[in-house]
């Protein structure tokens, strides 16, 4: 509805006073089309003698010539196109008459039946904006009309149907003419696409005024940057959203993270204390330092060893907390450790581990 409202013009109407009545609502940039109402126009079917252009000015010079009216203008409704005879609606209404009443010769007018959306086929009656329209339609070109002041009753419903038929009304398989049943009265569906009140793209483009033709124009150069602009805010968007379940997952990462950085460094400093020498006296020396935490109650934040010492440091519980010298007399009791102490600034516990090189054998 809001494309609509740019791109082609809105409808409006004629007060019995005057006055000009929005059908349409939004912004029309290329201004609006008058519906007539059934009191502003003369409709009558023909059969063109061909269906191109100079077929229809032939039958608008025609219907002009022979109207009533003091400064006509008619419009030509083709039911298809080609050289062939057809059958066309031709609509005739007073340019005079109509500019006297609002005040504007220039306005741009459709009769209210070619502002309706059309059918493919069937019947139907619409409430017009003045009495109620019946129309018989086949092959999307209405080939029957009639018009009420009241809804019609089923005995002038088949009074028209009867006295409308030609060789144009829908028929059965075998050429039986197709009768239809009374239908319910339908509301009027405004078309909201036109944007021309003429058959030929001259007269079409010339019904536009400079005004609305150059707001249409810009409308339309400014559509692609429009769009442009819009993918960039959609995609800004989507970066932005991106990024922030990249920054929850990498938060909700952390502890996983922390925790695989420390096992890596742990594992880097066992790999060195390893290459440096009496890896089975390492093994067992931490043997006993994982037995001796446990009993105290406390892990391992690091470990480095320069051989021949060996520093673990603490985390976990306050050193008040911690019983430093119970920690300290069960690793020096232990076969793989000796001179063992505890550094309070750095909260290590730190000793020499034991190997056949310094005080003999290494014992599980």
């Amino acid at each position: 509805m809001m494309l609509n409202s740019f791109l082609f013009p809105g409808l409006q109407t004629i007060s019995d006073s005057g006055d000009l009545i929005p059908l349409t609502k939004g912004f029309r940039p290329l201004g609006m089309i008058t519906v007539l109402t059934r009191d502003h126009y003369v409709m009558e079917r023909k059969v063109l003698s061909r269906g191109d252009g100079v077929g229809v000015r032939a039958a608008k010079a025609q219907a002009e010539f022979e109207s009533r009216f003091t400064e006509p203008v008619a419009l030509v409704d083709l039911s298809n196109r080609g050289k062939q005879s057809m059958l066309a609606n031709v609509w005739t209404w007073d340019r005079h008459a109509i500019g006297e009443l609002t005040g504007n010769p220039s306005l741009r007018v459709l009769p209210e039946p070619l502002a309706r959306r059309p059918i493919e086929a069937g019947a139907r009656v619409v409430r017009a904006l003045s009495g109620f329209d019946g129309e018989i339609w086949h092959n999307h070109f209405c080939v029957a009309s009639r018009w009420w002041p009241e809804p019609p009753t089923e005995m002038e419903w088949d009074i028209f149907q009867r006295g409308a038929q030609s060789r144009y009304w829908p028929t059965e398989p075998n050429g039986t003419p197709i009768l239809y049943a009374l239908p319910e009265v339908e509301e009027a569906s405004w078309i909201s696409d036109r944007v021309w009140v003429a058959p030929t793209w001259g007269e079409r483009l010339r019904s536009i005024t400079p005004a609305q033709l150059i707001v249409g124009a810009a409308i339309l150069c400014a559509a692609p940057l429009a769009y442009n602009a819009s993918k960039i805010v959609q995609l800004n968007a989507q970066i932005s959203g991106l990024e922030q379940e990249a920054a929850e997952r990498t938060e909700a990462a952390q502890p996983w993270l922390q925790n695989r950085r420390r096992a890596l460094a742990q594992l880097n400093q066992i790999s060195q204390m390893s290459a440096l020498g009496a890896p089975e006296a390492l093994v067992y020396a931490l043997m006993d330092m994982e037995a001796a935490l446990v009993s105290a109650n406390a892990n391992a934040a690091a470990v480095n060893y320069d051989a021949p010492t060996l520093e673990v440091r603490l985390e976990g519980r306050s050193e008040d907390d911690l019983n430093v010298v119970a920690l300290v007399q069960a690793l020096e009791a232990s076969t793989n450790w000796s001179e063992v102490r505890f550094d309070s600034g750095s909260r290590s516990i730190i000793g020499t581990v034991t190997t056949d090189e310094t005080e003999g054998e290494a014992q599980p």
